[in-house]
């Protein structure tokens, strides 16, 4: 069960990038001491992980004719009928949406940081 909104566990995620980059990189190794800054954020990747795991599964589940990143990341992943991919994997999906939410987290938070400071200094617009 989720304790984070979608929201909260990707900004704790981008703002913990780089422990996130070194947990993936070394997570695989039993004996690695973590730190306990690294430790508190491995829950928030987890759930962020998860809840992009139920997108691409409720994409799976309903036919859709619309068109947005998700569906074609997914359409792109064909299973063929005797269980052989064609085209991307889960991972690479997965890896796709986490790249795609990163950075339009960090744009919009860019482009109204610096709207606000603009507006501030220009209160005649």
């Amino acid at each position: 069960m989720a304790t984070l909104f979608f929201g909260e566990a990707l900004g704790i995620t981008c703002q913990n990038l780089f422990g996130v980059i070194i947990i993936a990189l070394l997570g695989d190794i039993p004996y690695l001491p973590l730190t306990q800054e690294l430790v508190g954020i491995m829950t928030p990747v987890t759930e962020f992980q998860q809840y992009l795991i139920e997108m691409i599964e409720d994409e799976r589940k309903t036919p859709n004719t619309k068109n947005n990143l998700i569906i074609i990341l997914v359409r792109s992943a064909v299973i063929q009928g005797d269980k052989k991919r064609c085209g991307i994997s889960d991972s690479e999906i997965l890896g796709n949406l986490f790249l795609y939410n990163i950075a339009g987290h960090h744009y919009v938070s860019a482009t109204f940081s610096i709207a606000i400071t603009l507006l501030a200094l220009n209160p005649g617009y």
